[in-house]
């Protein structure tokens, strides 16, 4: 269908190559939930491997607001200074399953 396109989900906070420390990203940012399923952001290694994760539900905007704001903290761990993708995802709720959405950028990790 046609019509405007709007990013599902925008990352105001890491920073795109940003160093990070102590154990825990957090993240700030805008969402547009495509469905009602939880936002899933992974921290993924450049061997492929998830070294932190966590969930969140997301309420759809209201009113005049395009997206909703949201935060969350997803724990980690490495050995040392560790590049890795952040992805923020959703999952389809409807009978064909996979990602539906998908948003990332690179970061670096320390313990």
């Amino acid at each position: 269908p046609g019509g405007p396109v709007r990013q599902p989900y925008i990352i105001r906070e890491p920073r795109v190559n940003a160093l990070l420390r102590g154990g825990v990203v957090q993240v700030k940012g805008l969402a547009r939930p495509v469905n009602d399923t939880p936002l899933i952001f992974e921290l993924i290694d450049e061997q492929g491997r998830v070294v932190g994760s966590a969930s969140l539900t997301v309420v759809q905007p209201t009113g005049d607001l395009s997206h909703t704001p949201f935060e969350v903290n997803i724990p980690y761990a490495v050995t040392g200074n560790t590049p890795v993708r952040l992805t923020i995802r959703q999952e389809s709720d409807g009978r064909l399953p996979g990602t539906v959405a998908l948003s990332s950028l690179t970061i670096f990790l320390e313990p």
